[in-house]
């Protein structure tokens, strides 16, 4: 795999030290990759390229990181976004335009070594598809694409960005199939769920987004301390 990652910071400082950071990284990791920096975010908007890793400070003159993030997104919406920032008050613009990442300046470096290893696994597990059994036949779902899974009167449901899927296999083989994709996390019995699309939560439920619906799910007593830390923990967080 070869990564199109860029940067963009109106810091001339800040831009330097994380170019030279993450480039260090990607060579320590005998990752292949390009880095292209900016200085502000409308040369990043104007580039052609598709980026599979982008940077962004939150604060940058007329046309801030969220804007940016929104723009860009509308133009990719597989990239993933990290923001770098010194200011906390935007992390909920960030979560709902699903940023990956949002970390505090300067860069950690081992905090970067997990969060590039946690984007390629990302972007892998955009490129996975599970195979079920349906009324004609076998289709194979892209993962990416699954919002959540669920057990209803005995018959395994899959709830897509596309629609609902209802499968012969069962609930466990659903899930054994996604076990190896790992933004999935089960919040109570008979619910899978991708924390890719999770917009909001609270202690007991979460909210799900996706082509302009919501859906509330509820987490379970028993399941929610450990839903939330591997959710967490695929955030990035230090849980």
């Amino acid at each position: 795999m070869k990564l199109a990652i860029a940067i963009c910071d109106d810091d001339k400082i800040a831009l330097d030290e994380e170019t030279n950071l993450i480039a260090k990284i990607l060579s320590e990791k005998n990752i292949k990759g390009t880095v292209k920096r900016f200085s502000a975010p409308e040369n990043l908007l104007a580039s052609p390229v598709q980026y599979d890793i982008i940077f962004l400070d939150v604060e940058m003159g007329e046309l801030n990181g969220i804007e940016t993030a929104e723009k860009l997104k509308r133009k990719n919406k597989n990239c993933l976004v990290i923001f770098v920032t010194n200011y906390w008050n935007y992390l909920d613009n960030a979560f709902a335009i699903r940023a990956f990442r949002y970390w505090k300046k300067p860069l950690d470096k081992e905090q970067l070594q997990d969060g590039i290893d946690a984007a390629i696994n990302e972007i892998n597990n955009a490129r996975q598809v599970i195979s079920v059994n349906i009324k004609g036949g076998t289709v194979e779902v892209p993962a990416k694409n699954i919002v959540y899974v669920y057990i209803s009167n005995s018959i395994t449901r899959i709830v897509t960005v596309k629609g609902e899927i209802a499968t012969y296999d069962t609930y466990s083989s659903v899930q054994e199939q996604l076990s190896a994709v790992d933004c999935f996390g089960e919040l109570r019995r008979g619910y899978y769920v991708n924390f890719t699309y999770i917009q909001n939560y609270t202690q007991d439920s979460i909210i799900l987004k996706y082509q302009e619906k919501e859906s509330e799910l509820k987490v379970s007593r028993r399941k929610f301390k450990e839903f939330y830390k591997e959710f967490n923990t695929w955030l990035g967080g230090k849980q």
